[in-house]
């Protein structure tokens, strides 16, 4: 009983019909996933740091200056991608 409350903390309200599905997928779809490695050197680090919130600010505009790690440098501020991870985005190249 503890395991299944444990569980349901984890995935929340689904059904075990339902994880057993999502478990035979990811079964299946082992080992074919493709690993895509970016090197985007930081072309230069801002003088002041300002960090974008999407909470709070729903467009963030600037210039990709670089990234490093899990964040995305712009010249205009950072902005921590990991943190958002949830989030749905979507981004615009001028």
């Amino acid at each position: 009983l503890m395991a299944k409350q444990r569980l349901k903390g984890y995935y929340g309200e689904i059904t075990e019909k339902q994880f057993k599905g999502i478990y035979k997928a990811a079964v299946r779809l082992k080992g074919q996933e493709q690993v895509t490695r970016i090197s985007y050197p930081v072309l230069h680090y801002p003088d002041k740091i300002k960090t974008y919130n999407f909470d709070k600010e729903r467009v963030v505009k600037g210039t990709l200056e670089g990234i490093k790690g899990q964040y995305l440098i712009l010249d205009l501020g950072v902005l921590n991608i990991r943190k958002f991870a949830g989030y749905e985005i979507s981004f615009t190249v001028c």
